[in-house]
């Protein structure tokens, strides 16, 4: 396990990184929920490589030709199993309207855990296995202890007995846990509910005071919408006027389907592709992206 799970969770990183995926709550919660499915592969060939090897008709015999048939007698079922939980999450990646592109990470990330902690299961655990039983192999009867279960034994027994040091271990745990837990805190590492994104459009929501008339609203809107135009990254923008435009999964969550009125408007701006904008953009701190150079205050939100 202290070789499968770190090297399946790098590996399954490594694919977040090729895919654009950013590190966030909802690619945090496809890596948990890997952990708890990615190590049953591992545990599956650990287990069956120690009980051939202390089976009594295989004393004597090399302890990769053990492993090797271990593995063998195990490898259908297991492949079989892990392919069933693919099948199972897959599909959500698949889904489309507003919610598809936001949960998308956890059947990409639990997809691609999967398969590493099979291709682990099948490689980087036969080898760590052999090694480890070489070095147990000195002499000795078949069926005694090896050098990692009597230090797993000896570590655990004076934790077990000896207060110093069970407190200690805990404090140290404590100490972990904070250090890891200030690294969002102190914004070391960034966190957010939604993955980050930079998509090609943005809306500006106008609310005018309560009695405007539509004409009113329509000529501040278009007021806004000349400054907008004027952007060097702006495509192209729609006018609604007493009436919502089409929502997004923001608008979603800000029911802003509801909006009715002769004082209110939105704007609905078409940015150019993001690999042909320059502009700086900055992030605040509930992370909605804001360009560095702002229009007048008004009553304009975006």
């Amino acid at each position: 396990m202290a070789t499968a799970i770190p090297v399946t969770l790098a590996l399954t990183l490594t694919v977040f990184y090729l895919t654009g995926y950013t590190l966030n709550r909802v690619t945090l919660f496809a890596l948990i929920f890997s952990i708890g499915i990615l190590v049953d592969d591992a545990i599956v060939v650990v287990e069956n490589i120690v009980r051939h090897y202390r089976l009594p008709e295989n004393r004597g015999r090399s302890v990769t030709d053990v492993a090797v048939e271990a593995v063998d007698e195990v490898g259908n079922p297991t492949i079989l199993a892990t392919f069933a939980v693919i099948a199972a999450i897959l599909p959500m990646a698949f889904v489309r309207g507003l919610m598809g592109p936001y949960m998308r990470p956890i059947p990409v990330g639990a997809t691609a855990a999967m398969l590493f902690s099979l291709l682990v299961a099948f490689v980087v655990t036969p080898w760590t296995g052999v090694r480890l039983l070489r070095k147990e192999i000195g002499g000795r009867d078949h069926a005694a202890e090896g050098w990692t279960t009597r230090l797993y034994r000896e570590a655990m027994g004076r934790l077990l007995h000896r207060p110093a040091l069970r407190y200690g271990f805990l404090g140290m745990v404590v100490v972990l846990l904070l250090g890891s837990a200030s690294l969002v805190a102190f914004r070391w590492v960034q966190v957010k509910m939604l993955p980050f994104d930079n998509k090609s459009e943005f809306q500006v929501v106008v609310d005018m005071p309560e009695g405007s008339t539509l004409e009113q609203t329509a000529a501040a809107t278009r007021e806004i919408g000349d400054v907008v135009a004027a952007v060097p990254e702006v495509l192209n923008y729609q006018m609604y006027v007493g009436t919502s435009s089409p929502y997004n999964f923001n608008g979603l969550v800000r029911h802003y389907f509801l909006r009715r009125g002769g004082n209110v408007a939105d704007l609905q701006v078409n940015l150019v592709p993001k690999g042909d904008r320059k502009a700086r953009v900055t992030t605040s701190r509930r992370g909605s992206g804001r360009r560095s150079r702002r229009p007048p205050r008004g009553t304009a939100r975006t």
